[in-house]
């Protein structure tokens, strides 16, 4: 698979899409191809994920004596929804999707943006619940405004 990142309007530009039209001009014509194309979408960051696990399961994981893994798990099915697995004649539940593999299974990291919503939904979830959620940087107002 070639994946080309096409930046926003940038001098660059026509010479990357000279690049991607002679790629595919390239491609072999005994084979039928699927070329997609779709927005980017920054994926989820190293420090949104220290904050998840460092600061909201951490936070609840102190108030409800809950292991960090089951926390995520709950989470991840509530957010993206559950089904249900049969393992040796038994069912249980399982989140359909986790932060970091899609439905399939496959690794497949959410956004940054989602990301963001989800630590949104733990915070808003455990409120719910009586539990507290601090922000993952409590100076998160100066940094935007500098």
């Amino acid at each position: 698979m070639i994946e080309y990142f096409l930046p926003k309007p940038c001098a660059d530009r026509a010479h990357i899409l000279a690049n991607i039209h002679a790629m595919i001009d390239g491609l072999s014509r005994d084979v039928l191809w699927e070329i997609t194309a779709k927005p980017y979408e920054k994926p989820g960051t190293a420090k949104q994920y220290r904050a998840l696990f460092g600061v909201a399961y951490q936070a609840l994981r102190q108030q409800t004596g809950n292991e960090i893994d089951d926390l995520h798990t709950y989470f991840c099915g509530e957010f993206f929804g559950w089904t249900t697995v049969a393992i040796m004649g038994k069912t249980r539940a399982k989140p359909i999707r986790t932060t970091t593999h899609d439905e399939t299974g496959a690794e497949n990291r959410i956004s940054a943006k989602e990301l963001a919503s989800f630590y949104e939904f733990i915070q808003r979830r455990a409120a719910e619940q009586g539990y507290s959620v601090p922000d993952p940087n409590p100076l998160w107002f100066m940094e935007a405004a500098a």
